[in-house]
């Protein structure tokens, strides 16, 4: 069999048609530039608008945090104050050297009214567990305490005026020039005695009062101490 050699297709391609092919990839090699050069300026421009999407969700975000850390403080110094208002209600600190009987509190048990945590602050206080959970436990218990005081109070008021009573029994006896008996003798000293049992109790619940008081104001400081800007 005998062997005819190759002939290149390109040798019968007419010259016009090979120029026609160039024109064309030409042309498809600029309509690629051009969709690159579009492709490119579409990822940009997302790329930007994104950019734009996610630093405004990030102000957002700042802000939204920057509101909260302001009310949190709002909270904190509100409830501040209103420890250092009961603080003063309820008179001076007790020293820890003395008792109040050497610090002439004892006289003033049963003289004034016990403050209380105002009423309009109760659904406020829960709030600043976002900062300190413990603050609002420190609440509850500066409330049981507030009111165990306040139940001492009125014992040793109750007391006092059953002392009174029977010291105007012994006086009424003594104008009228008569001894006192000895079941009026023994009432007196067993309502002397139940004077100082009450305001012995009244001394440890002001005491734990101040205790509670004194955690909350750190507890408060150091709240708003993290929250400074």
């Amino acid at each position: 069999m005998s062997c005819v050699p190759a002939v290149a297709a390109s040798a019968f391609t007419p010259a016009w048609v090979q120029a026609g092919a160039a024109v064309l990839a030409f042309g498809v090699t600029v309509w690629l530039a051009v969709l690159t050069r579009r492709y490119v300026r579409l990822t940009d421009r997302y790329v930007r608008t994104t950019e734009e999407i996610a630093g405004s969700s990030r102000r957002q975000v700042e802000g939204v945090v920057e509101a909260g850390r302001r009310s949190q403080r709002a909270v904190a110094a509100a409830l501040l104050q209103e420890v250092q208002r009961i603080r003063t209600e309820l008179g001076p600190r007790p020293s820890n050297e003395r008792s109040l009987q050497g610090t002439g509190l004892r006289l003033m048990v049963g003289g004034g009214i016990v403050p209380q945590v105002h009423r309009w602050l109760e659904p406020v206080i829960p709030r600043v567990a976002e900062s300190d959970p413990a603050v609002v436990g420190l609440f509850l218990r500066l409330d049981r305490d507030l009111h165990n005081y306040r139940v001492t109070v009125r014992r040793v008021e109750q007391a006092r005026r059953d002392l009174a009573d029977k010291e105007r029994i012994k006086a009424a006896a003594r104008a009228h020039e008569l001894t006192p008996s000895l079941e009026a003798q023994q009432a007196l000293k067993v309502a002397d005695e139940n004077v100082g049992r009450r305001l012995t109790d009244a001394e440890l619940a002001y005491q734990a009062c101040h205790r509670e008081l004194e955690r909350l104001e750190e507890a408060l400081i150091a709240v708003l101490s993290s929250l400074s800007p």
